[in-house]
């Protein structure tokens, strides 16, 4: 076997092959020197993968991996709530290299269940910057729309409390905690990697320091050290 490109491996397949590979040794490596590279390589990965995705997607499969999901994630507001469903999908048919007629378009507003789910998440996502990827992980769409009895006549800040509460009891550690256990760090080696000290890292950790106030150049180091964006440690 032979590592190909980036997100790319190229194996062999053949009974005679595999009957030929021994396991002979391991050797542990030390996280602070590699995870580091880890990172960066799935970053590369990632992003060659889509940029091969923009330039060979199928009109099945725009939708999903060009134009909505990078910018519905990051809460682009041209995405979240400035385009209707009809501009949405004439901007998948024109990229997709479509031609077709421009006639008006026609939208029917019905706070159904399904509606009031879409519009209540969009508001929520909205109001707390909170990626969807994160909300969703704590709360499905299942759930939100259980919610609709109760509160779809409701002020739309009673939504935002109970999610609020929804998330924090799903979150109970910090971004940092969690992205430093997943990175395999301890707390000592975070503080080395990157120079931010020990005792810092643990109040962060700790809840008894807000990171959100902290210095961004705190931060910055935080995030470089783990591979991550400045933002993805703050508590939002």
């Amino acid at each position: 076997m032979r590592l190909g490109k980036l997100g790319e491996q190229v194996v062999l397949k053949s009974e005679k092959a595999f009957e030929k590979i021994n396991f002979l040794d391991y050797e542990a490596v030390a996280a602070v020197e590699y995870y580091t590279k880890k990172v960066t390589r799935d970053r590369d990965a990632q992003r060659e993968y889509r940029k091969s995705k923009r330039t060979q997607a199928t009109i099945q499969e725009l939708y999903i991996l060009d134009i909505m999901r990078e910018n519905i994630k990051h809460g682009d507001p041209t995405y979240v709530a400035g385009m209707t469903g009809c501009e949405l999908a004439k901007e998948v048919l024109i990229k997709c290299g479509i031609k077709m007629t421009d006639i008006p378009d026609e939208m029917y507003v019905d706070k159904s269940p399904e509606y009031w789910t879409g519009w209540a998440l969009s508001y929520y996502q909205w109001y707390t910057a909170k990626p969807f990827s994160r909300i969703h992980a704590a709360v499905s769409i299942q759930q939100i729309l259980m919610l609709y009895p109760v509160l779809h006549e409701a002020d739309l800040s009673q939504f935002v409390g109970i999610m609020d509460d929804r998330l924090r009891l799903f979150y109970l550690d910090t971004n940092l905690k969690r992205i430093r256990k997943y990175a395999g760090l301890s707390q000592s080696e975070l503080s080395v990697l990157s120079k931010v000290p020990l005792r810092q890292i643990q109040l962060f950790e700790q809840r008894q320091r807000d990171i959100n106030k902290t210095q961004a150049i705190t931060l910055l180091q935080l995030s470089r050290a783990l591979g991550c964006k400045s933002e993805d440690l703050m508590e939002l």
